[in-house]
């Protein structure tokens, strides 16, 4: 299943350009100095076929960030939620973060710039015990952080 996901990950294209200029916003005001980041809503792999919408919309927000800044570096940080196995968590979101990083260069960033990182379900944001998790807090410890590691020239 993995496998087939990294294919479908290749096989979609940046063409449309399509962006959100509020995430844009953010990401340029918020990531100002190293260790600052920004949480981008959660990207959907199990509806990765259907890449043209609000997914595609923020792959693309960060890919035009990222190229009119060649001279940064940026970590994208993966997390899932507390549900299913911790260490398969955590090889999942390790995967999923080199996919969008392979994504990106593939689409024209510099692969030094990017550093992939899972984090499994460590470092949630909501600290629920697990059963007690409501659907929307499971959605919010889902995430891709964008974070600064350095903006030398």
């Amino acid at each position: 299943m993995m496998i087939c996901l990294l294919l479908i990950l290749f096989s979609i294209r940046s063409d449309a350009q399509e962006i959100d200029s509020s995430l844009l916003s953010l990401l340029q005001n918020e990531l100002v100095k190293p260790g600052d980041a920004v949480p981008i809503p959660f990207i959907s792999y199990e509806d990765i076929e259907d890449y043209d919408g609000e997914n595609l919309i923020n792959l693309n927000t960060i890919l035009a960030y990222l190229k009119d800044r060649p001279n940064i570096r940026v970590q994208l940080a993966n997390y899932m939620d507390c549900r299913g196995d911790e260490a398969y968590n955590l090889k999942l979101s390790q995967l999923q973060a080199a996919w969008l990083a392979k994504w990106f260069v593939k689409n024209g960033v510099v692969e030094k710039q990017i550093t992939p990182m899972g984090y499994g379900e460590t470092k949630p944001i909501i600290n629920c015990d697990c059963a007690d998790c409501t659907e929307e807090q499971h959605f919010t410890n889902r995430r891709l952080e964008v974070i600064l590691i350095s903006s030398a020239p």
